[in-house]
């Protein structure tokens, strides 16, 4: 039951984020929440050393607040799955994979683009270890 309501809840948000672009922060408090039954952390500097890594990848990248945010309550509750090699392939073909959907709807990346399901999909199936 509980994995089915976290799916529930990812599910939500990355429609939410296709529809208005946006994650909010109560979005991301309930995950938060919801992920703390089922905690996989990191130890503590590991956790520092991959938020800065992470804070840096943002800056370089120009991802958006709310996106930053759930990358970061997911590293915070869930930084094993985050770090694991299965997530890495999982977000680098979904990332790649939304920019380029839309390029070939837009025809540029000149307005916002739609995160969230590229970070929640990949870590869905790696939670769930799928």
């Amino acid at each position: 039951m509980f994995p089915s309501t976290i799916i529930l809840f990812i599910l939500y948000i990355a429609f939410n984020d296709l529809r208005t672009h946006k994650i909010t922060d109560k979005s991301n408090f309930a995950l938060f929440l919801l992920l703390l039954f089922d905690a996989n952390p990191l130890p503590l500097l590991h956790l520092l050393l991959a938020w800065l890594m992470l804070i840096a990848i943002c800056l370089a990248t120009q991802l958006g607040g709310g996106d930053f945010k759930l990358l970061t309550v997911l590293l915070v509750t869930q930084g094993k799955v985050l770090l694991s090699a299965s997530y890495g392939v999982g977000i680098a073909i979904a990332a790649s994979s939304t920019l380029f959907i839309v390029l070939l709807i837009r025809g540029n990346l000149d307005d916002s683009v739609p995160m969230g399901p590229a970070i929640l999909v990949p870590f869905t199936f790696s939670y769930l270890a799928i």
